[in-house]
């Protein structure tokens, strides 16, 4: 009888045991789990800056071209408009020219 009162001892310190283990399992895995959320959020923040980074850049860069174009194209203007008055102010000259050997004629 004394046996059998050891050995139910033994397992009711097993099941505590096992449950214990279980409760340790499980108190681990959360700790786990929280860990890998943590790492896994500032993982994604990481990589949401660095998207945004480039983005930034992007749009800068764009912005700068944009700009460079603009003033490029600016400065086409002006010349053209420089040369289409000289251009204008040569054909006068040449239609006085003409009208001025006209009369003499």
């Amino acid at each position: 009888m004394e046996q059998l009162k050891t050995k139910d001892d033994e397992y009711v310190n097993s099941l505590k045991n096992q449950n214990d283990n279980i409760d340790f399992l499980i108190a681990s895995m959360k700790f786990q789990f929280n860990q890998m959320r943590t790492d896994y959020s500032d993982q994604l923040n990481n990589i949401e800056k660095a998207f945004y980074d480039e983005r930034s850049q992007i749009l800068k860069n764009n912005e700068d071209e944009i700009r460079r174009l603009f003033e490029e194209h600016r400065k086409l203007e002006e010349h053209f408009q420089h040369k289409r008055a000289q251009d204008e102010e040569n054909y006068s000259r040449q239609l006085e020219d003409l009208r001025s050997k006209d009369a003499n004629d």
